[in-house]
């Protein structure tokens, strides 16, 4: 009988071959001495990369919404300048009576109801800077030093200080209109909406704010 050709070794795979290395360096190594330790493989790699793309992902995006803030910096400027627009004026204004008063051309009673005018306007700049004030504060930094009365906190906080500003204005401008000589049932339901009007606020400060707390 004819001899049988030798199968050919079937080819062995990486992983085959990988094994076949760590065993032999196990079976070469002395009694109580241990194996180094085999590297992590390139799967547990593969499987960690989407867990930290979505973790860069998410902080990139929280990083962004962050800075969106800013946007509330626009407005607080804005007001800020408007403030400042409305004293200057008001100020020119004030001396400007002031000097026509001091010659005799305003008489002494026309002088206290433009001067009840310009504080109703410095009111006003007063409301606008602090709505500047606040949303700067809230929103950019609270690194500003302000007065205790003065911090804001959140929003009631800013709220708050509107509204005793609010009542001020209010009874300041009808002042300045019964200055002015206003008589009759206008006055009358004028007086009746601000009381009104300040009655509200009143309550809601009450309420909202003191009831918080």
């Amino acid at each position: 009988m004819s001899a049988q050709p030798n199968p050919r070794p079937a080819p062995t795979t990486a992983d085959e071959t990988g094994a076949e290395h760590v065993a032999a360096a196990t079976a070469k190594q002395p009694d109580g001495v241990t194996a180094p330790a085999v590297p992590a493989t390139s799967q547990r790699d593969d499987a960690k990369t989407p867990r930290t793309r979505g973790q860069r992902a998410r902080s990139k995006a929280q990083h962004v919404a962050g800075w969106t803030r800013l946007v509330a910096g626009l407005p607080a400027i804005a007001l800020f300048v408007c403030s400042v627009v409305l004293v200057v004026r008001t100020t020119v204004s004030a001396f400007e009576a002031t000097a026509e008063a001091a010659v005799g051309k305003i008489a002494g009673t026309e002088l206290a109801i433009e001067y009840v005018e310009y504080a109703d306007l410095f009111l006003l700049a007063v409301v606008l800077y602090i709505m500047a004030l606040g949303l700067f504060t809230l929103f950019i930094t609270d690194k500003i030093p302000l007065p205790s009365w003065l911090e804001f906190n959140d929003f009631d906080d800013l709220k708050e200080r509107l509204v005793s500003v609010i009542v001020v204005m209010l009874g300041v401008y009808f002042l300045g209109v019964v200055l002015n000589g206003e008589r009759g049932i206008d006055l009358l339901w004028l007086g009746l909406a601000i009381g009104a009007v300040i009655a509200g606020l009143t309550a809601f400060a009450h309420l909202v704010f003191k009831g918080g707390e």
